[in-house]
Formats: C-alpha cells, structure tokens, sequence
C-alpha cells in the first residue's frame, strides 16, 4: 500500500475519531466502514494482483517476447496459441515451466501464507475460468487473456471508487450540517484517494 493512500486512510480515522468526539455517531461509523473497507481493497489487490493477475501479466509477455526473438519466423498468432498451449498446461501442473517466465516470482512466495495462498488459488481460478470462457466465445487466446488480466486488474480501482462515493456523500452530509472544514478535509482525502488511484 502506498504511503499517500496509508495517509488517506489515517485522515479518514482521524476525521471519524473527531465526529465521534462531537457525538455525530452515524457519520463516524460510516468513515470507520469506509476505512476498513479501504485496507480490504488494497490488501486484496496486492495479494491478488501482484500475487496472480501481475504474475499472469509478466507471464504472457514474457513468453511472447522470448518466443518471438527465438522464433522469428512464426506470426503473432502462432506465438500466442503456443503460449497459450504452455499455459493450459500449467493449469494443473505448478512445474509445467510455465514458471519460468514469471522472473521475480519467488519474491511472493516467501511470503504466502495460507490466506494469501487461497486468496492467489481463487484468482487463478477465475482466470482459468474466464479465458476459458472468452475462448469458447471465439476470442484469440492474446486477446482473451489481455482481456482477463485488465478486467481483472481494473475491479480494484472500482471498489475504491465506490468508497470514494461514500466519502463525497459524507462531505456533503457534513457541510449541510455546517462543519464545512471537516467537509473540506473529506473533500481534501477524496481528491487524494482518486490521485492515488490513477498514479497506481
């Protein structure tokens, strides 16, 4: 998690905390809930993107890349239906040498605890599952899996969006209720959150 989104997050607490304080309950839990939920959604797109779908990215591109120097006469295509023939493989297989195009791969290993394991298995199969279904659908394997990673890359910065909604909500709640500094502050945290969402 960044330091910027670390601090938004703090500010949040610290806001809810004052509202507490000055008996404004309703408000308070909500920033709470927003809060919580903002760890959740970062803490899951760390282990779930750069435990799988990032993973899935180096993958693929790694395997187009070093499939089409040392292959120089086959189309793109070609390439893309035998990288997706490797990774049709591996599906079952952790040692197929699908692997071997992750590079940095072991750096997540060492940390993978068991949540983070069935965190990483359950977004291998919903991507399993929805390449498989974008092939069935008569996609070309590069498109179906370029799909799936940016899909799936995407929903996080959606969930976030959502919170940042909420938050608005509140800023405005507050500043009808004439804390218009607090409203700013909550302003202030929400055009934060969103910078960091589009740097990230």
């Amino acid at each position: 998690m960044s330091k910027s989104f670390e601090k938004s997050i703090k500010q949040i607490v610290d806001v809810a905390n004052y509202l507490d304080e000055n008996r404004q309950f309703e408000m308070s839990s909500q920033l709470d809930k927003i809060a919580a939920n903002l760890v959740q959604i970062k803490t899951a797109q760390y282990v779930g993107i750069q435990g799988y779908w990032m993973r899935n990215t180096r993958c693929w591109k790694n395997c187009y890349r070093q499939k089409r120097s040392s292959e120089k006469g086959k189309t793109a295509q070609e390439i893309w239906t035998e990288c997706h023939r490797e990774y049709l493989g591996s599906i079952n297989n952790p040692t197929s040498g699908w692997e071997k195009y992750a590079q940095d791969d072991n750096k997540i290993t060492k940390f993978a605890e068991e949540k983070i394991k069935k965190i990483i298995g359950a977004e291998k199969s919903k991507f399993d599952n929805e390449l498989r279904q974008k092939i069935e659908d008569g996609f070309e394997p590069s498109v179906a899996a370029n799909s799936v990673i940016n899909d799936n890359i995407l929903k996080y910065s959606s969930l976030i969006i959502n919170e940042v909604k909420n938050l608005i909500k509140i800023s405005e709640r507050l500043k009808e209720h004439g804390a218009k500094n607090i409203s700013l502050r909550v302003s202030k945290i929400t055009n934060d959150i969103i910078k960091d969402v589009i740097d990230s």
